[in-house]
């Protein structure tokens, strides 16, 4: 009889057993973690995306790169995290903690360019309108990293919503023990 989890369960169950030690793998490689996050799919929860902006190794740009997709904009109206639903707190805690280490300087790799306003054709800072806002975006968000990579044409390679095909065979193996419930 497989053992009953809920979703949640199930994204920490395969964070710690398969993702976490596959981004542990390449800690070390900046531009191999700006590829999973290039074409990471937020549907597999934030624990990568808290792992990879804890880095220290971690580009500048790809933590810039994580904090436009997860569209600060909507969290303008927020005067605190306490006024933010419940479901959505951990992806506010993700973007004030990318905020933090931002203004600190955290990330002393600056290899790859990135723009939030051409991340692929998309300008995330578009929507924003500071009179508006709650809270203010950090004008040092807004900046362009000056790295000699461009992040519009590093190509993710083989990668399939963030991983290696072989890290996805080892989490529907993993899967096959469970019953994930609603």
């Amino acid at each position: 009889m497989k053992q009953k989890i809920t979703y949640n369960e199930w994204d920490k169950i395969q964070f710690e057993q398969i993702l976490k030690p596959y981004l542990e793998s390449i800690e070390n490689d900046f531009l191999a973690l700006h590829k999973v996050v290039k074409s990471y799919n937020w549907d597999h929860g934030n624990e990568s995306l808290f792992h990879i902006i804890r880095n220290p190794k971690t580009d500048k740009a790809t933590a810039l790169s994580i904090y436009w997709l997860g569209q600060p904009n909507d969290y303008t109206e927020y005067k605190n995290r306490d006024e933010v639903d419940s479901y959505y707190q951990e992806g506010y805690d993700l973007l004030k903690e990318i905020e933090k280490n931002i203004e600190q300087n955290f990330y002393k790799s600056q290899q790859i360019n990135y723009d939030p306003k051409d991340d692929m054709g998309t300008d995330w800072t578009q929507d924003y309108n500071a009179s508006d806002a709650k809270t203010k975006i950090p004008e040092t968000m807004f900046e362009t990293t000056q790295g000699n990579m461009s992040h519009n044409e590093i190509d993710e390679g083989e990668l399939e919503e963030g991983f290696p095909a072989t890290v996805w065979e080892k989490c529907e193996e993993l899967e096959n023990k469970y019953e994930i419930i609603g």
